[in-house]
């Protein structure tokens, strides 16, 4: 019977090529970083020599391809990242800090945890990194700096008129009191509310003076109030060129139903000029008499008023809620 030698039937790798050893066909070597097979049994020649060997792979590039990171990362917590032209390093960050992106690549920047340290505390975000805004005292809203370039702590918005102040009473008192109301930086005007006002007894006038720093003004309030009822019996005007105080309310009833009163007060704190005052109340009686009142009145002196006072002309003040608004510049 005949013999067939078929030779290798399968690659026989033999390691590094050495050339003192006698290669067969389909024989396998490593050379450089490169594997070669044997097309030509043969001894010393070398695998560049094309008649005895074919290439099947080559090596590839070390280092910048990312196959070796050794020189790029240098320290326990770096990390690597592509920019714009290669592999590069970002440098571990410090306790606390969170992986943010930069305009282009990633870095560091400081976490909420280590940036928020008071209860209230805002974090917001600025030209370099996350930042703490301490939380703001009460009564202050959010709003953008004027440089538009960060949130702060400001004054609300809303309207023209802003709170000052506000006090009910319920028990006998001789007089109200709001101290030190002005402030000419933000109001030129201000208005006051009164409602459910009530003297400890009948007859006189409901007042409202201003003071200077040592004293209040106690005469030459000079102005008018003109009284309409539902009923024509209630009616008229009442003019005064010598009064201990602005009239707010004729002839107080010592038991009103219900009522209110809107006063507004220009330029307080202007020592040039003379603090005016417009009023407007509506009172239901005892007699079940609705009574609107109008008016107006100066107070005829040129001083920076800082102080209010609200009183009765006879007895005191036995219930009423009042309160008092600044007016902002335009």
């Amino acid at each position: 019977m005949a013999t067939v030698n078929l030779g290798a039937i399968k690659f026989n790798w033999k390691g590094a090529f050495n050339n003192s050893t006698a290669y067969a066909v389909d024989d396998v070597v490593s050379s450089g970083g490169s594997s070669y097979v044997c097309i030509l049994a043969s001894q010393g020649n070398a695998v560049s020599n094309g008649t005895y060997w074919n290439q099947m792979s080559s090596a590839g590039t070390n280092g910048t391809n990312g196959t070796d990171l050794n020189s790029t990362l240098t320290t326990r917590g770096d990390l690597v990242f592509k920019n714009a032209s290669a592999l590069a390093r970002l440098a571990k960050g410090t306790a606390g800090q969170v992986l943010g992106q930069g305009a282009n690549d990633p870095a560091w920047v400081n976490g909420s945890s280590s940036t928020l340290t008071t209860q209230g505390d805002i974090l917001y975000r600025d030209g370099s990194g996350l930042q703490r805004l301490a939380k703001g005292t009460a009564g202050k809203a959010l709003v953008m700096n004027s440089g538009a370039t960060a949130p702060e702590w400001g004054d609300a918005g809303g309207g023209a008129f802003e709170f000052i102040a506000r006090t009910a009473i319920s028990s006998s008192t001789g007089n109200l009191v709001f101290a030190s109301f002005t402030d000419s930086s933000k109001y030129d005007n201000y208005m006051l509310q009164l409602s459910e006002t009530k003297p400890s007894s009948g007859g006189g006038q409901l007042l409202v003076q201003v003071g200077t720093s040592s004293s209040y003004t106690t005469s030459g309030y000079q102005g008018h109030i003109t009284k309409l009822a539902h009923n024509s019996s209630s009616y008229g005007a009442y003019q005064g060129d010598n009064e201990s105080g602005c009239v707010v309310v004729v002839n107080s009833d010592t038991n009103p139903l219900s009522g209110a009163t809107t006063m507004y007060i220009y330029n307080p704190s202007n020592s040039n000029i003379k603090t005016n005052f417009t009023v407007n109340s509506f009172y239901k009686q005892q007699n079940n008499i609705w009574t609107s009142s109008v008016g107006g009145w100066s107070s005829n002196q040129n001083q920076n008023h800082i102080n209010l006072k609200i009183l009765y002309s006879n007895g005191n003040i036995e219930n009423g809620v009042f309160t008092l608004y600044g007016i902002k510049k335009s």
